[in-house]
C-alpha cells in the first residue's frame, strides 16, 4: 500500500522525549511563573509527549491521501470506453505496456491485493492520451486514508460495534475481533468476526498478532474485497490486563494503522475505520493514566468518547477522557484548566 499524500506538509520528525520522570508536583494552588501548570502539574511535561509526529487525519491533523486502486481502474476503464479503444490502444498512446494497462485495471476486481501503483509520470501520460484534466485523473486516484480510531468507554450500555456503526454509518462492512461471546452477537447481525488466537498465557509479540491478522482477513478475502471495511478490535483492554508491561500493546499503536491497512488491501479491500477499543477503567489502572492516555490520542487520528448511547468525538471527546483521569489531589477546575492546555498542544479539531 502506497503512503497517504498529505494536502498540508508531512509530520516533522519526533521530538526527543523527556526523561526527568513523573510530573513535577509543587503547592496545591501554585502556578510558575515560566510554565503553565495548574495545581502543581506541569503541562509542559505532557506537552514534550505530544510530539510534532500526529497522524493525520480529519481530528488531529491535516487530511491524509492514499492511492485508491479501484477507483483510477474505473476511469481507467470509463475514459477508454468512451473512445472505443482497447487497452492495447491505450497503452501505446499513453507510451506504457499493454500490460501495465491491463493491471492497473483489474485493480477493481474484487480481492486483487496486488495493485501496481502508477508514478505521477504515467498517470499524466494516461491522462493526456485519454484526453481527460489530469487534475481529474489524480482525483480520482485517491482516497481519504482510513481513519485509526481510538475508542473509549465508560459502560457497557452499547457494544463497541453498535458504538462504531453509529459513529461511522457510511462504512457499510464491519468486521469485528473480540470474545467469543461478542463473536457471537456480531454474526447475528451479519457482520464478520474474526479471532486473532492469542492466549493469556501467551507472551504479546506484535509480529504474530499482525500476521494472525492477515490470516483471518484472507479467509474473509471473497466476502471482502473491494469494500470499504471498518474493523473493531475489542479485547484490547482484556488483553493489556494479562501483561505485565502494558505499555507494549500502546506502543504497538503507532503501527498498528499501517499493519490492519496492509492486511485489508492484500485482500482488494481498504480499511476505512480501523477502531481500538479501551474501557476507561483500565486506562485509571495504568501506572501513568494520563501520560499513557496521550500516548493513544498521539497514536491515533480519530478520539471517541463513548457514554451510555452517545460518542464524543475530536477535541471534546478527547477532553472528556482526559478529565475523567484526574490525578487525586487536583482540584477538578484547576484539572480541566490543564487538560484545556495538552487539547490545544495536542491540536484536536473541535
Amino acid at each position: 500500500m502506497s503512503r497517504p499524500v498529505h494536502d498540508q506538509q508531512q509530520r516533522p520528525a519526533q521530538d526527543e522525549q523527556r526523561t526527568e520522570g513523573p510530573p513535577r508536583r509543587g503547592p496545591r494552588a501554585a502556578q510558575c511563573a515560566d510554565c503553565l501548570c495548574v495545581g502543581g502539574i506541569h503541562s509542559d511535561h505532557y506537552s514534550d509527549r505530544i510530539a510534532a509526529q500526529r497522524t493525520p487525519g480529519t481530528e488531529t491533523g491535516p487530511i491524509a491521501w492514499e492511492f485508491d486502486p479501484s477507483a483510477l481502474s474505473r476511469a481507467l476503464a470509463a475514459g477508454r470506453e468512451r473512445l472505443g479503444w482497447s487497452t492495447r490502444d491505450l497503452a501505446r498512446r499513453a507510451g506504457i505496456s499493454q500490460p501495465y494497462v491491463v493491471a492497473l485495471e483489474r485493480s477493481r476486481e474484487a480481492g486483487n491485493g496486488s495493485a501496481p501503483t502508477p508514478t505521477v509520470d504515467v498517470l499524466a501520460r494516461l491522462a493526456q492520451a485519454l484526453a481527460m484534466d489530469a487534475r481529474d485523473l489524480f482525483a480520482a486516484a485517491l482516497r481519504p486514508a482510513g481513519r485509526h480510531t481510538l475508542l473509549v468507554v465508560e459502560d457497557h450500555e452499547r457494544s463497541p460495534l453498535d458504538h462504531a456503526r453509529a459513529a461511522a454509518p457510511t462504512v457499510g462492512t464491519w468486521v469485528w475481533a473480540g470474545t467469543s461471546r461478542a463473536l457471537t452477537t456480531a454474526s447475528a447481525r451479519g457482520n464478520h468476526s474474526i479471532n486473532l488466537r492469542r492466549n493469556a498465557n501467551e507472551a504479546y509479540e506484535p509480529a504474530v498478532i499482525a500476521a494472525s491478522l492477515r490470516h483471518e482477513l484472507q479467509a474473509l478475502g471473497s466476502e471482502l474485497g473491494g469494500r470499504q471495511v471498518g474493523l473493531v478490535f475489542a479485547d484490547t483492554s482484556a488483553v493489556m490486563s494479562t501483561l505485565d508491561d502494558p505499555g507494549t500493546i500502546i506502543s504497538f499503536e503507532h503501527s498498528w494503522g499501517h499493519v490492519v491497512s496492509r492486511a485489508t488491501a492484500s485482500i482488494g479491500a481498504h480499511a476505512a475505520c480501523n477502531v481500538c477499543v479501551y474501557e476507561l477503567s483500565a486506562l485509571r489502572a495504568l501506572p501513568d493514566p494520563v501520560g499513557a492516555t496521550l500516548d493513544l490520542i498521539r497514536s491515533h487520528d480519530s478520539i471517541w468518547s463513548a457514554r451510555h448511547t452517545t460518542v464524543t468525538r475530536a477535541g471534546p471527546g478527547a477532553r472528556r477522557i482526559l478529565e475523567q483521569l484526574r490525578p487525586s489531589g487536583i482540584a477538578a477546575t484547576e484539572w480541566r484548566t490543564t487538560v484545556g492546555r495538552l487539547i490545544d498542544d495536542l491540536a484536536i479539531a473541535a
